[in-house]
């Protein structure tokens, strides 16, 4: 099997027992039924780079339509899901996209959609009913924030607060310090995180957030303004060397997700005790530099789609999992794309972007080529 025909994504779109995905290795557009986790193929997405790679992976349900941010492109796209049609937005042209990872997180809130950035400083405010778009930069003193992040503050997936109706928080990846954007207002404030150096997550759990560090199974718990503490996490034969993508609390337990690891971890609020929820499959002993983008990472994507349910995509084993808390009842499925889209994809691909296929890892021959240009 050809790491092409895999279905890597990095988000997930919802409504009800329907989800949307981009592909990353290419630019198209998969939906997943919740209920079966079966895949099928929509469309190609207009690719907007060279390589036709990653051009799309954030998107939102509104309104029978998929809003998706550009990752490596230079459109919005909006997707209308009863017609399977395409319409493009143009980005503001002091959006500089030639450094890629535009936007990381999309949220929805009183008709608009906020796109916030991955390694630029600028949040797009996209008007759903008139498609006007606004720009809103975010000013941070990057030598204040690491002085060895020199580049720039690298943002990464926020989290809508449970406890305040439109905000949103994130983590100043590698840094000690989490970023609160208000969407009343379009304002943003800093916050140090006492004793941490290297965040690599921020997530809610009602009233407070826990934050995890990289390579490291240090937690804190912050309260959103200034009180933190921190506790680790302990479970024999528990083995990582990241943090944590997702932490989800349901009913008396916090669950751990982590970005790289061989167990999903289950705590005990009442007494903290952890236990292992679910074993998943990771030799550390690999030559990881060997695997592809993400390949060496458990979960790149996970989202709640009811009180008690998660659903996740394992890049390592090419997974799609779906997990209820609730009964502990686990349901996976290969993520895989059959070979007939696989040839109208791989067509599409070699199209828009002839130096992707120079790459025969990715699942490209010499006869992809002739097909694509006959």
């Amino acid at each position: 099997m050809s790491r092409l025909s895999r279905l890597v994504f990095g988000d997930i779109a919802v409504n009800g027992d329907d989800a949307w995905v981009c592909g990353v290795f290419y630019s198209a557009l998969f939906h997943i039924d919740l209920r079966t986790l079966e895949i099928s193929f929509l469309t190609i997405l207009p690719a907007r780079n060279i390589f036709g790679f990653n051009c799309y992976e954030r998107l939102a349900y509104w309104n029978g339509k998929l809003i998706i941010a550009p990752n490596n492109s230079e459109r919005i796209l909006i997707y209308s899901i009863k017609e399977n049609k395409i319409s493009e937005i143009a980005l503001p042209l002091e959006l500089d996209i030639r450094q890629g990872q535009l936007f990381k997180s999309i949220f929805l809130y009183n008709n608009y959609a906020y796109m916030f950035p991955g390694l630029s400083q600028m949040v797009v405010k996209l008007d759903l009913f008139t498609n006007n778009i606004d720009c809103i930069s975010i000013d941070l003193n990057v030598k204040q924030l690491n002085e060895n992040n020199i580049g720039g503050i690298q943002f990464y997936e926020g989290v809508l607060a449970q406890k305040e109706k439109g905000v949103v928080y994130f983590p100043c990846l590698n840094t000690g310090f989490i970023m609160r954007f208000d969407m009343n207002c379009d304002g943003y404030s800093i916050y140090s995180i006492d004793g941490a150096k290297n965040i690599v997550s921020v997530n809610c759990t009602g009233e407070d957030f826990i934050i995890s560090e990289s390579n490291s199974t240090k937690m804190y718990i912050w309260d959103g303004l200034n009180k933190v503490e921190d506790f680790i996490i302990r479970k024999e034969n528990y083995v990582s060397n990241t943090g944590m993508r997702k932490i989800f609390k349901y009913s008396n337990f916090i669950y751990f997700i982590p970005i790289m690891g061989n167990m999903i971890l289950k705590m005990d609020c009442k007494n903290n005790s952890v236990s292992c929820f679910k074993q998943i499959p990771y030799d550390f002993s690999e030559k990881l530099r060997d695997l592809n983008w993400g390949e060496n990472k458990n979960f790149i994507c996970c989202k709640m789609i009811s009180d008690n349910t998660l659903i996740c995509y394992s890049v390592y084993d090419g997974k799609l999992v779906k997990l209820n808390f609730a009964t502990g009842k686990t349901i996976e499925k290969d993520a895989i794309v059959n070979e007939t889209d696989l040839k109208i994809i791989k067509k599409e691909v070699v199209k828009n972007g002839l130096g992707m296929i120079l790459e025969e890892e990715r699942g490209f021959s010499l006869d992809d080529i002739i097909i694509a240009v006959q």
